[in-house]
This record gives structure tokens, C-alpha cells and sequence, in this order.
């Protein structure tokens, strides 16, 4: 692993010290570059940097996720399906789901089922707009959240919006 985590590392750092990149600019082009993708199938990256609004400065930390049907939907680390009694707390492997087809769809909607306890909604699950996309084609499967997530973002399957099937919304 310490070989395939060198080389984006390297191109970061690369990046930041050499051309002048902004960090967080840097660390998507690193990470999210080609064939690096598989990287952030194992583990997100999170970043703290400065980050100028206006006149202020602030500090940000975000963490760079990868979206795999194997994995979490849009590659972040929920904690429980869509049960709502709670008594369903998931782990690795117990969420399968499906984006909705489509190349500029960008995951926008998943429909999920949970194979430990048997959850599955009625329709389509809807990204929470605090999962962000990068609206490229080339970044379609690599998403970024704030970070650290609140609890009610890492239960969200909870309460989470249900459209109807894909078919009937196009």
C-alpha cells in the first residue's frame, strides 16, 4: 500500500511546493488523477487547509471520497441503513446499491438495499447536497464531503428523500 499512496503524495507534493498549486486543487488532481481512483477505494483522504472567503481566512477540512458499488454510496462511511428503529447498525460490505445509468448522471441517485437486515426503499435515493460532485465526466465516481460528518449526515438513509423509479421522472 505505502507504494501505491508514493506516487500521489509525491505529485501533491510536487504540485503545492513546486508549481504553486492550491492544496486542496493539488490533492483532487493527485488522488483523483488517471488510475489512481482505486487508492480511495480502501480509505478517503481528508485534508486541513486555509481557504480564502473574501476578505477572511478559514480553515477547511474535507475528505476526498470515491463512489464503488463494492464500497459505501458516494464513498462515505454511513453508519446505519434506512431502519428505522435503529437497530441496524451496518458494517463494511452490508450496503449494495446502484447508481442510476447514465454517463452525466454522476450519481445523483442510488437505489440501495441492506443485506444484513433486509432494508430496501420504494424508489430512488437522492444525494444529499452535502455530498459534493466535481461535475466532470473524468471525476464522475470521486465526491467530497466536510469533515467530520455530524451523526444525523452519517444516518441519513433514515430520512433519507425517496423519488419514484427512475423511468417515471425522465
Amino acid at each position: 500500500m505505502a507504494k501505491i499512496v508514493a506516487v500521489p503524495m509525491k505529485e501533491f507534493a510536487k504540485q503545492v511546493f513546486v508549481q504553486g498549486v492550491e492544496p486542496w486543487t493539488a490533492l483532487v488532481r493527485a488522488f483523483c488523477g488517471h488510475g489512481r481512483g482505486p487508492i480511495l477505494q480502501h480509505t478517503p483522504v481528508c485534508m486541513i487547509f486555509k481557504i480564502r472567503i473574501e476578505e477572511q481566512v478559514e480553515v477547511a477540512c474535507r475528505q476526498l471520497t470515491y463512489s464503488s458499488p463494492m464500497g459505501f454510496p458516494w464513498g462515505v462511511r454511513l453508519t446505519s441503513c434506512g431502519r428505522c428503529n435503529g437497530q441496524c447498525l451496518i458494517n463494511p460490505g452490508d450496503l449494495r446499491w446502484n447508481p442510476e445509468k447514465g454517463k452525466k448522471k454522476l450519481h445523483k441517485f442510488i437505489n440501495i438495499r441492506c443485506m444484513r437486515c433486509g432494508w430496501k426503499p420504494t424508489g430512488w435515493i437522492q444525494r444529499p447536497e452535502w455530498i459534493h460532485d466535481f461535475a466532470q465526466d473524468s471525476l464522475r465516481h470521486f465526491f467530497w464531503i466536510d469533515f467530520p460528518l455530524a451523526i444525523e449526515q452519517k444516518e441519513f438513509l433514515k430520512k433519507a428523500h425517496i423519488v419514484p423509479a427512475i423511468s417515471s421522472r425522465e
